[in-house]
């Protein structure tokens, strides 16, 4: 295989793997994205039961 088709691969290969590893971790800080924001209804849920919960023993 001569030289220029052999630096072509590579660099082909090293462009292919950035990408794959660039959509690697755009797809983890989707899924971080997307969790984090399924966390914040349920602690917006617990705080509003504690607030309840603190108003119904003040009314005992």
């Amino acid at each position: 295989m001569p030289a220029a088709s052999v630096a072509v691969a590579i660099k082909l290969g090293r462009e292919a793997e950035a990408e794959a590893e660039a959509e690697a971790e755009a797809e983890a800080e989707a899924e971080a994205e997307a969790e984090a924001a399924s966390r914040k209804p349920q602690a917006a849920s617990r705080g509003h039961d504690a607030s309840v919960n603190r108003l119904s023993r003040s009314v005992e």
